[in-house]
């Protein structure tokens, strides 16, 4: 049975963050965020990840085959693209919805250890820096 009373409000800001779930914190990350299973399936974009590719939300993303995400991998195997993005500090170019390519640097992963099914990247855009 699940208790349905309301707890008390966090007593300090350590106390918050203890309390909010890993998706919503990554939901409100200004930076573009993809979670990646280790064959390939697309499990989670953040809203930044949608509006630096152009799709309306993260769902819609996570509809995306990978390899059609990534520029000149359409042919590739979604695991081949996986390991490209675990390439630390990787240079990778995305397509956009509107048929240009989106520059950007991803991060290492973020989940560390080797039993994680799942890879977390963040990814920065680099686009405009590099048209600027």
């Amino acid at each position: 049975m699940h208790d349905r009373r309301q707890t008390a409000a966090p007593t300090d800001l350590i106390d918050y963050l203890h309390e909010l779930p890993a998706l919503k914190l990554l939901d409100r990350l200004p930076i573009a965020m993809l979670a990646v299973a280790l064959h390939g399936d697309i499990i989670y974009a953040n809203q930044a990840c949608a509006d630096m590719l152009g799709y309306i939300d993260g769902a819609t993303v996570a509809r995306q085959p990978l390899p059609e995400l990534l520029t000149d991998f359409g042919v590739a195997a979604p695991a081949e693209c996986v390991e490209r993005l675990r390439t630390k500090s990787a240079s990778i170019s995305w397509n956009h919805t509107e048929n240009y390519a989106v520059q950007t640097r991803v991060s290492p992963p973020l989940l560390v250890r080797s039993t994680d099914p799942v890879l977390l990247i963040s990814i920065i855009d680099l686009t405009e820096w590099i048209w600027g």
